[in-house]
Formats: structure tokens, sequence, C-alpha cells
């Protein structure tokens, strides 16, 4: 388990990074009767004196944008995401959506062969975006041998 910092440091620098006041946090989370939190609550979190409840752990973890296992200290990742892994969605993002689907389908094959041969679906991928994609004129227009 990774683990540098207390719940509390990591849940205020989440909040200072938010650019977010004690108030803002306090308005998304309840106490036990369905009342808004107030600033003194969210402060005793980040003084490390008191723990949230699960419920407002998950509605200020959505509200700061970060992962509970950031807050809990399991990743030193905020999002949860690895950086490697937001680069990729966004090249994935800003492939054409026909370009998308063939590499869909691609690895749907991929993985149908998977017991038959050791396959680095990364490599794969990696060559795939570094491509322009096919389009039908280009199959139209490409000579056959």
């Amino acid at each position: 388990m990774w683990c540098v910092a207390t719940f509390g440091s990591r849940f205020r620098k989440a909040r200072e990074d938010a650019g977010l006041s004690q108030e803002d946090i306090a308005a998304v989370c309840r106490n036990r009767k369905g009342e808004e939190l107030t600033r003194a609550a969210v402060s005793y979190w980040e003084k490390d004196k008191e723990r949230p409840s699960f419920e407002n752990l998950v509605a200020a973890a959505k509200r700061l944008n970060v992962s509970i296992d950031y807050l809990v200290g399991r990743t030193p990742e905020v999002s949860g995401i690895s950086a490697e892994a937001v680069k990729f969605a966004q090249q994935w993002e800003a492939l054409p959506r026909d370009a998308r689907e063939s590499v869909s389908g691609y690895l749907r094959w991929a993985r149908a062969m998977e017991g038959k041969k050791q396959i680095d679906y990364r490599e794969i991928i990696k060559k795939l975006m570094k491509k322009p994609p096919m389009t039908a004129f280009d199959v139209t227009t490409t000579k056959r041998g």
C-alpha cells in the first residue's frame, strides 16, 4: 500500500488544488440527520481528528475530482488513473470513430486468438495509433498486385 501523507493532508491538498473552500466541500456532504455539514467538520477531517463517513468520502472525492484510493493513500495518482492511461485515452478519443471501431474489432479478434499465441496488445495499439486510419478512398485506389 502506498502511503506517504495522512488522509487529512491529502484531502486538504486536493481541496486546495481544486480551488475549493471547506464550505464548498461541506455543502455536498451530509450528517446523519441529512443536514449539510459545517466547515468545522471538514476542518476536523483535514486535521485527522475525524474521518468522513463513506457517503461523505464518496461525495467529497467526486466534488474534488479525485479518487477515493488517492484520499485514503492507496495510490499516488490523484485520479487513480496512471499518466500513461490518461495519454492513451486522449489519443483514443482523438481518433476518428471508424478508426476506433477498426481497432476495437481487431482487439476482439486478438482476444479470441489469445489462447493460441502470446499477444502484446500495447505494442499492437501503439503501432495502429501511429498509422493514419485507412479511408474508403484509400481502399478503392489501392492497387492490388
